[in-house]
């Protein structure tokens, strides 16, 4: 299929739950105070085994359908604020929703055990992974966002949304006039060659602190001060963006510190593996894109753009 007269937009669908989630239940705890404080208590307070079911109040189902219309317009006007000109001559936009596996079988987790774990000892107020299924598996199905508004949600078994957003920009992209990523992750900037923005319209910015870098050093910086909210630690301790620049920019003086420490050279082989998409398993890879292209040509849908400002007033 031609695309080249097109528009990819690609949304990290694990950060599109999360900013709408907790935005639903900032606003539900301020409209609604007495109900809020029935049901959402201190993490300490709760019994993790057995967490609140917020889906039991109507009037926060109520507001988590609205937030979640209130972000999907947001992708909209976003879009439409910093890309008007392409909008106005695209033939289609395909919007893909990049989402989880949940880990089960992750390559990162095979070479890495501690990768992510200290999520899992995260306590909770609040049962949100109900709230994450809710989502797809009511609100979305009622807004049928696949079946008219070209939304495609994209998850392929062992990957994380991060693999499909990868696998799609570098295979799969370059056949569009323009491809635009909403995510909230730094580790997407060394994907080349598409628009990068958050959720509140800021543009992503290439840096190292405030010094502007190539999209190969910047991949550099994080492999080198690894990621916390990873679980994947720095390579040199005590080592901040400023050292780490110095570091990029010098590669004789890099190699030179990973020579001295075997422990720091190990680190090093085993952040880029996690980090760097280049160590997507090859054949996870082309099932990503075999899954992703199903997805994006098997069906031709309603309308042939997006305008989600109906949305609000359902």
């Amino acid at each position: 299929m031609d695309n080249s007269n097109n528009i990819l937009i690609v949304v990290d669908y694990s950060y599109f739950e999360y900013f709408t989630i907790f935005g639903a239940v900032a606003f539900f705890q301020k409209k609604y105070p007495q109900e809020a404080a029935y049901w959402i208590k201190p993490a300490e307070e709760v019994d993790q085994q057995n967490l609140p079911n917020l889906l039991n109040c109507d009037n926060f189902k109520k507001v988590l359908k609205r937030y979640v219309m209130k972000r999907l317009e947001t992708i909209d006007w976003l879009t439409r604020a910093n890309h008007q000109a392409e909008v106005d001559v695209a033939s289609r936009i395909d919007i893909v929703f990049a989402m989880d596996d949940h880990l089960k079988n992750n390559f990162r987790k095979t070479l890495y055990p501690e990768y992510k774990a200290q999520r899992l000892l995260t306590q909770k107020s609040y049962n949100i992974y109900a709230i994450k299924k809710y989502i797809t598996d009511v609100i979305f199905k009622e807004l049928e966002l696949e079946k008219t508004y070209d939304y495609h949600m994209i998850s392929v078994e062992g990957a994380e949304a991060d693999d499909v957003i990868a696998c799609i920009c570098r295979n799969i992209a370059k056949d569009y006039m323009l491809t635009i990523l909403y995510a909230s992750d730094h580790d997407f900037i060394q994907l080349e060659g598409i628009k990068q923005y958050n959720l509140f319209g800021q543009k992503v910015e290439c840096k190292v602190g405030d010094a502007e870098v190539t999209p190969k050093e910047y991949l550099l910086s994080k492999i080198l001060l690894g990621d916390g909210a990873d679980n994947i630690s720095k390579v040199f301790s005590g080592v901040g963006p400023k050292k780490v620049l110095k570091l990029i920019k010098d590669k004789d003086l890099l190699k030179k510190k990973l020579s001295e420490s075997q422990s720091a050279a190990k680190q090093f082989l085993t952040n880029k593996k996690l980090i760097s998409f280049d160590f997507i398993p090859q054949e996870l890879e082309q099932h990503i894109v075999e899954v992703a292209s199903k997805k994006l040509y098997e069906n031709e849908v309603i309308n042939s753009g997006i305008d989600l400002k109906d949305f609000m007033s359902l």
